[in-house]
């Protein structure tokens, strides 16, 4: 995808090769080699035995609850028993500038006036709109949902205390718990963007976004290409 404003300056987005469909099903086969999880049931072949899509893991899990159901659960509890005795910072990157919460003795995750979160299950940390995720009316919390939940899918919680900004993409996806599914389609780019869940494009400040979105106040022309044969780094 390549987007040229008026001032002739572009940007790009390098996408998927020819072949990036199958390096995201391998990937999510090898995956399931190494942690017997539904990685691989994600990979839909159509009548005639060939490749024809991967799902997402939201798109999984509507179709078949009981996958990754018990996924999370193991990340989630070390997460909140870190921060029992941590704060953790969000920088809402919002008016609201930062805000700090910790586990309360409900055993939820408490920001003040940026409401409680109690822990959430595989589904909303893959949704990042259920449970905890959903958001309302309270406009702080609106502006920590998103940061929270790119923190759990890209299991950054552990590393540091302060999300974003704490982290970076080299963070990302190390826990052996983390979502999988992302980080496979990110490494199957050619320049490691794409919107692999939602709140992607969740960046630090003055971070490299992942997202793969072009933008400008003065477009000329978009130009998408399909089928990955054209797909370049440039």
């Amino acid at each position: 995808m390549t987007l040229e404003d008026t001032n002739r300056t572009s940007q790009h987005v390098s996408g998927m090769p020819a072949n990036g469909l199958e390096t995201v099903a391998q990937g999510l086969r090898s995956q399931t080699a190494k942690d017997g999880r539904r990685w691989s049931s994600l990979i839909v072949n159509g009548k005639d035995g060939r490749l024809l899509r991967v799902l997402s893991p939201n798109s999984g899990i509507l179709l078949n609850p009981s996958w990754f159901q018990t996924y999370w659960t193991d990340y989630v509890n070390n997460v909140y028993n870190r921060y029992m005795t941590q704060r953790l910072i969000i920088d809402t990157q919002a008016a609201f500038g930062n805000a700090t919460g910790r586990v309360d003795m409900s055993r939820n995750f408490n920001f003040g006036a940026g409401g409680s979160f109690p822990r959430p299950s595989a589904a909303d940390i893959f949704t990042c709109s259920t449970g905890p995720f959903a958001t309302g009316n309270n406009a702080e919390r609106n502006t920590i949902i998103p940061r929270l939940a790119a923190a759990f899918n890209r299991s950054t919680l552990l590393i540091s205390n302060n999300q974003p900004d704490g982290v970076g993409p080299r963070d990302y996806y190390r826990n052996p718990t983390t979502n999988h599914y992302a980080r496979v389609v990110h490494n199957a780019n050619l320049d490691g963007k794409g919107y692999a869940f939602p709140y992607d494009d969740v960046t630090p400040d003055g971070g490299v976004p992942q997202e793969g979105a072009v933008f400008s106040f003065s477009p000329a022309l978009l130009t998408v290409s399909v089928g990955g044969r054209n797909a370049h780094v440039g």
